[in-house]
């Protein structure tokens, strides 16, 4: 049974980064004791909300990112909430191919995977819903 921890809605500006950081290692803190785990999530967790921002809010400092976090069984969930369409995870460029590797952006779902135990994603009507599962170890 998925148990709500805590969730907290913000405004679409990227100076409020530190701010959901510190809210969701706050909550976070009984479940992930190891420190490097808890600092790779704080990573994911910016990067996962600045995606949501720039690219499903169009940095509109008027849409809402809601935060979520839950656990269920052995993992804790993040669940980041934006107004944006969408997008198709498979049709995303290989940031370390050869074509891609001194492009700007482009890396931000290649670092979250690698900082996280899962990432997933929820396109709906309504906007997108990005997942981040940490296993609690």
């Amino acid at each position: 049974m998925t148990k709500l921890i805590a969730e907290n809605t913000y405004g679409s500006d990227i100076s409020l980064l530190p701010k959901i950081q510190e809210f969701v290692i706050s909550k976070v803190s009984g479940f992930i004791k190891d420190a490097e785990r808890k600092d790779r999530l704080a990573l994911a967790v910016a990067e996962a909300v600045s995606n949501g921002i720039e690219h499903g809010n169009k940095s509109n400092p008027n849409l809402p990112i809601k935060i979520k976090i839950e656990i269920e069984d052995n993992s804790l969930f993040i669940k980041i909430y934006d107004k944006g369409k969408g997008f198709n995870p498979e049709e995303i460029p290989d940031p370390t191919t050869e074509q891609n590797i001194l492009k700007e952006n482009g890396r931000g779902i290649f670092i979250i995977k690698n900082l996280v135990d899962k990432i997933s994603f929820n396109f709906t009507n309504n906007g997108t819903e990005t997942i981040l599962e940490m296993f609690i170890k």
